[in-house]
């Protein structure tokens, strides 16, 4: 399957945790301390769907 977006970083791969204003708008924290790395996809900022069995066992037919 291909890769889709994490839907828990939005594909930036690291969340901010700053609970400043400005960096919660921005695309980063501009304090430097305030980004963590995504745990959902690893800080890749996308991820793999489980593969579907029944794709899998049609695609075997």
């Amino acid at each position: 399957m291909d890769p889709v977006m994490c839907l828990e970083c939005y594909g930036d791969g690291f969340i901010i945790t700053c609970c400043d204003d400005l960096c919660q708008s921005e695309s980063g924290c501009i304090h430097g301390d305030g980004e963590e790395i995504c745990c959902e996809c690893d800080g890749e900022g996308y991820i793999y769907p489980p593969a579907d069995p029944i794709d899998e066992a049609l695609e075997r037919m």
